[in-house]
């Protein structure tokens, strides 16, 4: 799994390129980009928005990162056992 958390806002995602299947974070802290609002493929270089997983740029353009159903529940976070369905996330701006 990969977990972001911007501005205290929480999203989850399995940590697996739509490209090739490889972890994003294959080098570590190479995974968020410089201005910090896209995920970074350290593989080919595929660039992720955080808030839905969509692909901005990269071999894969236009698919997503599969995201993971996350909950909170008092000061803990509880992520469910499959992932979201890929037609649940967004596909546009």
């Amino acid at each position: 799994l990969l977990v972001v958390r911007p501005g205290g806002r929480v999203f989850a995602y399995v940590n697996r390129c739509p490209h090739q299947g490889t972890p994003l974070d294959i080098w570590p802290s190479r995974i968020i980009s410089e201005d910090r609002r896209e995920l970074v493929c350290a593989t080919h270089g595929a660039r992720f928005r955080i808030e839905d997983g969509f692909c901005v740029g990269g071999p894969c353009d236009g698919d997503s990162l599969t995201r993971m159903t996350i909950k909170r529940q008092g000061k803990m976070l509880v992520f469910a056992r499959r992932p979201e369905p890929k037609s649940d996330q967004l596909k546009s701006d």
